[in-house]
């Protein structure tokens, strides 16, 4: 079980300074989301620790006007110390302040004192400069330590020091990281068991002395310097894709850390797109906007955005999508049940150019769930066979891709003319002698009545009327047909579902 999280700051004036926080202290505590603390719990080395706490992190720092932190990339394998000056830095260079130029071994060594003793650490020698320590119990995440300090240390918090609104101690914790005493600033930092569980320390000595190459406080390899150096910058977003009627777009640049130049060029042969501006100096904790533009001649076409730093590159995709035509058509307008027909989508481009290999959807409703899949061929269609059991109406729809936008066509309507098979039992009869016709519609009508039609001089005339049973059989008896041969044929008129059918003509002799 995670024990109650201890806290406590200290601040010790060795020369004199102006002390206080480098910005404002916040209206409010902010508190770690669960999220965080069960994925740390569970782990506070892990991927989902991080990803948790760098959420609740950077949103903390957007309430201050403050951007995102960007980590080194091989910020995982550093120790826990390192880790706490990466986080520390982060803070003061996105505010304004000089960074920690490093860790020192003997200031480490008091920081771990600290730790073990549940204690802010004080240096053992500090070397004429000016010192103040952070502490806290209970969380094993350097994350959460930050956080803790930076943004949950007001009255109401864990804070010791803090047990009234007006105490000097209310947002200690925070001032102690952002003091903005002259460099040179060096840090010893340390994680260890108290007896509150994981036990984190920071102890920063400000105008050090002894920060000289083969000086008693000269920093420890990582320098700030080298990880500086390697600190990315953040694109959102990655890619763009305008549609038709797009024709200008923000890609943002976030830095963190450091100041940094960035650069922006395009792909060769871009034709149509360009962006300004071409270069833009990112202060640390900001950002800066480029304005990708894609004109006429960029319809239907991709690009690449290369944004270059001090420290590396990126690139962001860039396709503008032309209209797409979406052509469709159906080979029969009305089909019986159990038979098929064949929809025929056609899916062009602006320039009225069949465009292959696209996956266009069948659906039965615009814009619903797509019934079927097919890809188009090198003219651009792409064909559905459909057989359905009552009448349908049918949309096809292309959703759209990197450089051609979506579009759809419909409705397309089909009618289903149910199936009617009827025999005589005799196709011959004695003149007199009664005669019987069955048979069977499908789908079944149901309560609709099925007519028996008899044709005479051409026209055809309704002479009886029956229902089918729940298998759609029927039976027709004619009783006294007339001497000769007569045609007769099955009806089903048309309903709200299905399209008029008839039977094909049977012939009945009487002689």
């Amino acid at each position: 079980m995670r024990l109650l999280v201890a806290l406590g700051c200290g601040l010790a004036l060795l020369v004199p300074a102006a002390a206080g926080a480098a910005t404002g202290d916040p209206p409010a505590n902010r508190t770690l989301s669960q999220a965080t603390v069960q994925a740390c719990q569970a782990n506070s080395g892990a991927p989902a620790c991080e990803t948790m706490a760098l959420a609740d992190l950077n949103a903390a720092r957007a309430a201050e006007g403050v951007g995102p932190m960007q980590l080194p990339g091989d910020f995982g394998t550093l120790t826990v110390p390192q880790q706490l000056l990466v986080l520390s830095n982060l803070e003061r260079v996105d505010r304004g302040l000089a960074p920690v130029i490093g860790l020192s071994g003997p200031l480490d060594q008091d920081a771990l004192t600290g730790a073990q003793n549940d204690a802010d650490p004080v240096p053992s020698n500090p070397n004429d400069g000016t010192f103040s320590s952070n502490w806290e119990g209970g969380y094993g995440s350097p994350f959460e330590a930050d956080f803790v300090w930076m943004y949950d240390d007001g009255f109401g918090s864990n804070n010791e020091d803090c047990t009234s609104p007006g105490d000097p101690g209310c947002w200690g914790h925070r001032h102690d990281i952002l003091e903005p005493f002259p460099p040179p600033v060096v840090m010893g930092a340390a994680d260890a068991q108290g007896q509150f569980g994981a036990s984190q320390t920071e102890l920063f000595v400000f105008n050090d002395g002894q920060t000289a190459p083969g000086q008693a406080d000269a920093p420890l390899a990582p320098t700030w310097a080298t990880i500086a150096a390697t600190l990315p910058f953040a694109v959102a977003p990655g890619s763009l894709h305008f549609a038709p009627a797009v024709t200008t777009a923000p890609v943002t640049v976030s830095v963190s850390g450091e100041n940094m130049g960035i650069a922006a060029t395009l792909s060769a042969g871009a034709d149509g797109w360009s962006v300004t501006p071409a270069t833009c100096t990112v202060v640390a904790g900001s950002s800066c906007t480029f304005t990708v533009s894609a004109a006429p001649a960029a319809t239907g076409t991709a690009a690449t955005l290369t944004l270059r730093g001090p420290n590396g590159a990126q690139q962001v995709t860039l396709a503008k999508q032309g209209a797409a035509t979406l052509r469709a058509a159906i080979n029969r307008r009305t089909i019986t049940a159990g038979t098929a027909a064949t929809i025929t989508g056609t899916l062009l481009r602006p320039a009225g150019v069949g465009a292959p290999g696209q996956v266009v959807a069948l659906a039965l409703h615009p814009g619903g769930a797509p019934i079927a899949h097919a890809t188009t061929s090198a003219g651009g269609t792409a064909s559905f066979r459909v057989s359905p059991q009552a009448d349908a109406r049918y949309w096809l729809a292309f959703a759209g891709n990197s450089t051609l936008g979506g579009t759809s066509a419909g409705p397309i309507a089909l009618l289903v003319a149910p199936r009617i098979t009827s025999a005589f039992a005799q196709r011959v009869v004695p003149a007199g002698h009664a005669a019987r016709l069955t048979g069977r519609v499908m789908p079944a009508p149901g309560d609709r009545r099925l007519q028996l039609q008899r044709e005479r001089r051409g026209q055809w005339h309704t002479i009886a009327s029956a229902r089918a049973n729940h298998a759609g059989r029927f039976r027709f008896v004619i009783r006294q047909p007339a001497r000769g041969a007569t045609r007769y044929r099955v009806l089903l008129l048309a309903t709200a579902t299905h399209a008029r059918a008839t039977s094909a003509t049977k012939t009945l002799r009487a002689r």
